[in-house]
């Protein structure tokens, strides 16, 4: 059993007697007279336990605030001062934000809240990040409302015609000249005779006549929508090249429905002549 113990009856007798010969050397401590050297020894161990102690309390510490201040930007836990972001407040996120923007977006991102996400970089304003986020929170509405503030005309027309607002999308998809799509939201509207215009800007000539055709047979529109409409297929007709396109069919039923609804409208003669080339006696004024 000595064995067992050799290595403490040298720590004791030895090795404690190195910082008490050291102390006395620098004149640092000098023993009362009277005081058991055993009792001196405890005390250096007692120094030696709590410098151990307060080491590891610091590390400890030290370890635990960096990994809550991981926590904390990946978002799995809030700082309580950070409370006031949870729920719908979308003030709080953006003054958040404004302090320390960095932040706040790693905590949404990490929380996946894409909408929260758009809204904070729409209040920082930077629309073409706030679209992108909306765009994949699915909200197509708002994503088109910054797209088309950050001058990104074609893809606030995209957005919108997703979220179903195609009046919005029309007018933005005529601004850039995309036609094919600008008719696609006119028919989501039941706007015939606009839908077919946009066909024939498109180059669909063909469609466009029939969709013209299919207004002028069916609709229950105004006298000055109609006349409206009827000027729109006279542009197609006066085009020669679309003309040549269609059948010949198509084309008179097209000058005909036309030149009714100009017939008495300061634009008599074009009537009269679209009359003539369908091979159709005008009605009596």
């Amino acid at each position: 059993m000595k064995w067992l113990f050799s290595p403490f009856i040298w720590f004791w007798d030895t090795a404690l007697n190195w910082p008490m010969e050291r102390l006395r050397q620098a004149h640092i401590y000098d023993a009362p007279e009277g005081w058991p050297t055993h009792l001196i020894k405890a005390g250096i161990l007692l120094f030696m336990f709590l410098a151990v102690a307060e080491t590891y309390v610091r590390i400890r510490d030290r370890r635990r605030r960096k990994h809550l201040r991981e926590m904390r930007l990946t978002g799995r836990i809030l700082e309580p001062e950070d409370a006031y972001t949870k729920a719908d407040n979308v003030f709080g996120d953006q003054l958040d934000a404004a302090k320390n923007p960095e932040k706040t977006v790693r905590m949404l991102k990490a929380r996946k809240d894409y909408t929260r996400l758009g809204e904070v970089y729409a209040g920082l304003n930077r629309p073409d990040e706030a679209a992108k986020w909306f765009t994949k929170a699915g909200d197509h509405a708002r994503a088109g409302a910054e797209y088309a503030k950050a001058g990104q005309t074609k893809r606030a027309a995209d957005a919108l015609a997703k979220a179903g607002d195609h009046v919005s999308a029309a007018r933005f998809y005529v601004e850039v000249g995309e036609w094919k799509k600008a008719a696609a939201s006119y028919e989501a509207l039941g706007a015939t005779a606009e839908a077919a215009f946009a066909l024939f800007r498109a180059g669909k000539h063909p469609a466009a006549v029939d969709r013209f055709n299919a207004y002028f047979t069916r609709t229950t529109d105004g006298a000055e929508a109609q006349v409206k409409a009827a000027r729109m297929g006279l542009a197609l007709l006066g085009d020669a090249k679309a003309v040549q396109r269609v059948t010949p069919e198509a084309a008179n039923a097209l000058r005909v429905a036309v030149a009714r609804r100009l017939y008495r409208t300061a634009q008599h003669k074009q009537a009269l002549q679209l009359f003539q080339q369908a091979g159709v006696r005008p009605p009596a004024r």
